[in-house]
């Protein structure tokens, strides 16, 4: 067994038994947390019962014994880091995540200094447990580089020297699974640990305001129906919740949606390499006549980098041979891009289309009982380092919001605001 996946497994928190329905039989997968003995018994009564039990009555008015039900779909690092600060909030929150169990994946992705303030705002023990697992970018260079030449065409000050002038954490890169991790390290960690619960392989498909006004009921991929006071569509690009809100196709990917092809087809790599700059460089953006190409170092002796080919038309057939294709498309290149791509295996470059969104400015992120969060409401670029800390700084921008409502009345009127 792959002990990668092992570690995440125990990691996942503890899950409810929730009641399913007697048409789609299925295993409710219990994973034991890192605290030692804490077993299924101990999740959180209020939480389990309220999702389990879609008919049982609350009060308009939010107290101790009757904090908001806030249902997040989508348990990706927006979506647990919303969880966290939720839970900070009072709010009993329940998670739902598509894949059956957390398992490595990814690699490094960058936290910009934006990102890690919130961090450090929720949790100091998330903070310091996150830069145990990262490379800070203090004391290094990032920027726009020459594609040809190789040489700096200029440097981001935000990065590394803005932090420094006002006191803030430096930018960090971060595997992917080392932050999931920690996230749900920090879940399971506290007295109020139980206030937030992990279903996995669990979706939300469409939702419904109800007519009553008292919240929100949620259908499941299973076909439950889940009553909420809030839902928070954190389901990425591709979000179901997104979709329903804006009247857009709904479970339709690439070019049938209405994402939009950036006319780039995105190569990626993760070769353990240390190249001479290792110690010094910290982002660096190839571009060049066509392509960019941009890197990062991070803990472990490798180097994440990304190739932004440009494409006529998505959906083209993979090549056979990415690495052999690369260092044709980019002969004559700086050698700092050809050595990273030598340095690769041929099997382990991914292959995508590249897609974005224009920023959803002139709508409304709020629906009723429903608001979204991350890339489903503003999906960015691979290359700017901010996809999960902009998906942090929403999620504790809601938890401040809701942490104000006494009323569930005044829901719908707070999260438009």
């Amino acid at each position: 067994a792959d002990p990668g996946s092992a570690r995440m497994a125990a990691l996942a928190p503890t899950l409810g038994a929730f009641a399913r329905p007697a048409h789609a039989p299925r295993s409710c997968r219990r994973v034991s947390s890192s605290r030692v003995g804490r077993s299924a018994s101990r999740v959180s009564p209020r939480a389990a019962g309220w999702f389990a039990d879609p008919s049982a009555d609350v009060p308009d008015a939010v107290s101790a014994d009757a904090p908001l039900r806030v249902l997040v779909a989508g348990g990706g690092l927006g979506g647990l880091f919303a969880a966290i600060c939720l839970r900070n909030a009072g709010a009993d929150v329940v998670v739902l995540e598509r894949t059956a169990s957390y398992r490595p994946f990814g690699g490094p992705i960058q936290l910009a200094s934006n990102g890690v303030s919130v961090i450090k705002a929720v949790s100091e023990s998330l903070f310091t447990r996150v830069h145990e697992v990262s490379r800070p970018f203090w004391r290094t260079t990032s920027g726009i580089r020459d594609g040809l030449k190789g040489n700096w065409m200029f440097t981001f000050g935000a990065i590394t020297e803005l932090p420094d002038e006002k006191d803030l954490p430096f930018s960090i890169c971060v595997d992917r699974s080392d932050l999931q991790e920690a996230l749900l390290r920090e879940i399971n960690n506290g007295d109020d640990s139980e206030r937030v619960v992990v279903e996995m392989d669990s979706a939300v498909v469409k939702y419904a305001n109800r007519a009553d006004g008292a919240g929100i009921d949620a259908t499941l991929a299973d076909g439950r129906v889940v009553t909420a006071d809030v839902l928070v569509g954190a389901d990425g690009i591709w979000s179901l919740v997104r979709a329903q809100m804006f009247g857009e196709p709904s479970g339709v990917k690439g070019a049938g949606s209405t994402a939009s092809f950036t006319g780039y087809k995105l190569f990626s790599g993760l070769p353990l390499f240390k190249p001479y700059y290792y110690e010094d460089v910290g982002y660096s953006a190839f571009i060049g006549p066509d392509h960019y190409f941009v890197t990062c170092p991070d803990r472990a002796g490798r180097v994440q980098w990304y190739g932004f080919i440009k494409a006529d038309a998505p959906n083209a057939v993979d090549v056979s041979d990415p690495r052999a294709f690369l260092e044709e498309t980019l002969k004559g290149w700086a050698p700092e891009v050809l050595e990273l791509i030598r340095a690769t295996d041929p099997s382990e470059i991914q292959q995508r289309d590249l897609w974005d969104r224009f920023p959803s400015v002139g709508k409304s992120w709020a629906d009723g009982h429903a608001t979204l969060l991350g890339d489903s409401c503003h999906a960015t670029m691979p290359n700017i380092g901010q996809g999960a800390g902009l998906a942090f700084e929403d999620g504790f921008e809601l938890a401040n919001v809701l942490k104000t409502v006494t009323n569930r009345s005044e829901i719908p009127a707070e999260l438009r605001s």
